[in-house]
């Protein structure tokens, strides 16, 4: 017998087969630690190669414009017309060169893609089980924001974190029909080629999280 036959004759005897659990895995809660949320949440998205700042609501927009600062991108998308873009322009550095998402491009498309280093959304929610990240992109913060440039800088509040995608759907139903959810979990990568794995081959090729408390 070939090791096709053999593979196909287990299949098809049923070797394989799991016995159905009685209850789904859906059903079972996934609590968050309560000790120390915050430190434990980092520890995830660090296990995702994110990088991670933390701060309160109250210095949350200085420490991003902070953050953003040391990055030092030559141009960086900023909306001006989000809840987070708001807070964000009204301490512009005054020699950073920030750029609406919205704004006519005076330069072709490509050249701007090319020109912009770095883009600061807000977030919907996260998952702690996996270090996800759930974005709901729109008119405001359009897909192209986390999903061109080569550094994404995200805010993500700790009162949106839930234990696993089962309890996203459950508590954010009309989100979880959404056809325009981002869920990021770390830097965009592949191990396509030769199994090496490489950072930025779809995506950005950095994640930065700012980690609300």
């Amino acid at each position: 017998m070939t090791a096709r036959a053999a593979i196909l004759s287990r299949l098809k005897a049923g070797v394989f087969r799991q016995p159905v659990a009685t209850q789904a895995a859906a059903d079972v809660p996934y609590p968050l630690p309560t000790d120390n949320l915050r430190a434990q949440f980092i520890e995830r998205l660090s296990e995702t190669h994110a990088e991670v700042r933390s701060c309160d609501a109250e210095s949350m927009p200085q420490a991003v414009v902070d953050w953003m600062t040391d990055i030092g991108a030559q141009q960086q998308w900023v909306s001006q017309t989000s809840a987070l873009g708001q807070q964000l322009w009204k301490r512009k550095p005054k020699d950073a060169v920030w750029v609406d998402p919205q704004a006519p491009m005076d330069q072709d498309r490509a050249q701007v893609f090319h020109d912009i280093g770095l883009a600061v959304t807000s977030s919907h929610s996260a998952l702690f089980e996996t270090g996800t990240i759930a974005l709901i992109p729109d008119q405001h913060e359009p897909r192209t924001m986390s999903l061109v440039p080569p550094i994404h800088l995200v805010v993500v509040h700790l009162s949106s974190v839930v234990g696993r995608f089962e309890e996203w759907i459950r508590r954010y139903p009309a989100c979880a029909e959404h056809t325009n959810v981002l869920m990021i979990t770390g830097p965009s990568k592949t191990a396509d080629i030769q199994q090496t794995l490489a950072y930025g081959a779809h995506g950005p090729k950095r994640l930065l999280v700012m980690v609300v408390e």
